[in-house]
């Protein structure tokens, strides 16, 4: 629901109507769920000897980017079925942090 909301956003929006500015929220977007995956990983509980609790929320956090990431290509897949305007973004820049 919420891809479909921002596809909506940029399709009808005059501000987020160009290409580089619905990219580059989507990124804020996608680096929001990044801040929030971070504070399930603490160093001091690694240092700590409390791996498996980080290991776990790393594991939920890469599972977490990779739903994202299978919604945004769902979203702009059903945007390029309807729509006569081709959502084309930026997705090498959308990903960078977590294909880095």
């Amino acid at each position: 629901k919420q891809w479909y909301q921002r596809r909506v956003r940029g399709t009808n929006s005059d501000h987020y109507r160009s290409r580089e500015r619905l990219t580059a929220l989507l990124r804020k977007f996608f680096n929001e769920i990044i801040m929030r995956c971070c504070t399930k990983i603490s160093l001091d509980d690694i240092f700590s000897g409390e791996v498996e609790k980080s290991i776990e929320g790393l594991d939920q956090s890469i599972l977490c980017c990779e739903a994202w990431k299978d919604a945004y290509n769902d979203a702009a897949a059903t945007h390029n079925r309807f729509s006569e305007v081709k959502w084309l973004l930026d997705r090498s820049s959308i990903f960078a942090q977590i294909d880095a």
